[in-house]
This record gives C-alpha cells, sequence and structure tokens, in this order.
C-alpha cells in the first residue's frame, strides 16, 4: 500500500479519505496516528496530504466523496475532520 498512497498524494495530488472501523464518530484524527501506514504518516506531517478523517459510515463516507477532489481538498493539514453537527445532519450523535 505505501506506494498506492504515494502514487496517489505525490503523483495524483487527489485528496485522501482516511475511514475507521469501530468509530461512531472521528474528532481528534491526530489521536489515530498510530492506525495510519508510514508514507500516509509522513505526508500528513509534512503537510503533503490532504486527508479528512471520517468513521466507515455511508453518510460521512457518502458526503465526502461527493465533496472532496483534487480541484476541492478537505481544508487544514492533513487533520480534517467533520464537526458535531455535520455528524447530527448525517444522524450521528456525537457528544
Amino acid at each position: 500500500m505505501p506506494f498506492e498512497i504515494e502514487y496517489a498524494i505525490d503523483t495524483c495530488e487527489i485528496p485522501i479519505i482516511a475511514a475507521y472501523t469501530g468509530y461512531k464518530a472521528i474528532m481528534a484524527p491526530a489521536q489515530l496516528s498510530s492506525l495510519w501506514p508510514a508514507a500516509l504518516a509522513s505526508r500528513i506531517q509534512s503537510g503533503a496530504a490532504h486527508v479528512i478523517h471520517v468513521p466507515f459510515k455511508r453518510e460521512p463516507l457518502k458526503d465526502a466523496i461527493s465533496q472532496f477532489s483534487h480541484d476541492n481538498y478537505p481544508p487544514g493539514n492533513g487533520l480534517a475532520y467533520y464537526s458535531r453537527e455535520a455528524y447530527a445532519s448525517f444522524g450521528i450523535a456525537v457528544r
């Protein structure tokens, strides 16, 4: 997988949707850094990767796929995530 991550970020310049199983919401993606492959972690740390971190759930994934592309990156420095309000609009209650 390191080659695919490298190619997607370095060559194609496409955003990454990092989806995590077993989570209702992702509100602090940096706390999940131990789950990232080294190729992704190094690109997030260097600022090269444009990443939105979401739970592996239908609505957040559909939303991310529909709005982010090589012409519209997730905001921030590779650690973008949805707000509580966004999760509420997806029907996911977050405390």
